[in-house]
């Protein structure tokens, strides 16, 4: 199984310390990459239009390699990345996984699993 995790920047620490060790543990590749790296230029606002680019096109990359995408609802997204890429997840035909309260009315499609919690799922 492979597992692109998205969710509001605030949480890819989160990600990356909690979900990700448990996911990999049981065998999951988790292909996402952007919890696990540091933005050179700081944080999205002081980022050079060359580094939003590749950082965007790396995302893509991972998401292109997935079979599910998990979108943790739980912290607000600021920037909207989490919702280009279940769009994305979604057009390409990788399945999606709420987890969390829904929080547009996309997250209701038919097809799509829903969790509470991380605590639901894992």
């Amino acid at each position: 199984m492979k597992v692109y995790l998205a969710g509001a920047y605030s949480s890819k620490q989160w990600l990356e310390e909690v979900v990700a060790p448990v996911l990999r543990s049981r065998g999951v590749t988790v292909t996402s990459s952007w919890h696990c790296r540091d933005r050179d230029g700081g944080p999205f606002e002081q980022l050079s239009p060359q580094n939003m680019l590749e950082a965007a096109q790396q995302d893509r990359l991972d998401l292109q390699t997935a079979e599910y995408i998990f979108a943790f609802t739980g912290v607000p997204s600021q920037h909207g990345g989490l919702w280009w890429e279940v769009g994305y997840a979604d057009a390409f035909g990788l399945s999606v996984v709420i987890i969390g309260a829904p929080a547009n009315v996309f997250c209701v499609f038919p097809g799509y699993r829903h969790y509470a919690s991380w605590e639901e799922l894992k």
